[in-house]
């Protein structure tokens, strides 16, 4: 069974992406992937999670880790310190990164995480499906300071995400985060 998924990433990879199902699919057949080849990388996951749920309550380590994100980004704002750049989780940096680890060690095609071009026509077809019904996130294996829920709300004008954070004590702060 894994390599019948493998061959089907494969000949998705092997096409241009030119379409959100195609997004869709691509993601969800390496999601099942992962699974049945016990394979491990929680960004993957979590930009995997983010095509078909709308709620990820469960305290996975891919919700604890952009939950952390979060805090430290709102811990950095609180205390007037330099916020980080880029960040890993919320941008597509870090995913691009995991796709390419992937690709690179299942003997997958590559051009989607080399070529520039297919790279930013998949984060701008990704960012549309997952903004069209928000995501939250509530669930973390960490206690946290100031972060109850971050959601993505929206995707913003252009090549960016917004994310609307709740705190603990029922502040919102919004913020934009630009793909790469």
């Amino acid at each position: 069974m894994k390599d019948e998924l493998l061959s089907k990433i494969h000949l998705v990879l092997s096409r241009p992406i030119t379409e959100e199902m195609h997004v869709v699919y691509l993601l969800v057949e390496i999601r099942k992937f992962m699974d049945r080849a016990n394979y491990k990388d929680p960004v993957l996951r979590t930009f995997c999670n983010w095509v078909a749920h709308i709620d990820l309550a469960d305290k996975a380590p891919g919700s604890t880790l952009i939950l952390r994100e979060f805090e430290d980004l709102i811990t950095r704002s609180e205390e007037g310190r330099e916020l980080p750049k880029p960040l890993q989780l919320v941008s597509s940096g870090g995913f691009r990164k995991a796709l390419a680890n992937l690709c690179a060690q299942f003997g997958l095609v590559t051009q989607l995480t080399t070529d520039s071009e297919s790279w930013s026509l998949f984060t701008k077809l990704y960012s549309s499906v997952v903004s069209e019904c928000p995501i939250v996130y509530t669930a973390s294996k960490e206690n946290l300071k100031f972060v109850k829920k971050i959601e993505l709300h929206r995707l913003a004008q252009g090549s960016a995400m917004a994310w609307r954070v709740t705190l603990k004590d029922d502040r919102v702060t919004n913020w934009l985060i630009l793909l790469d």
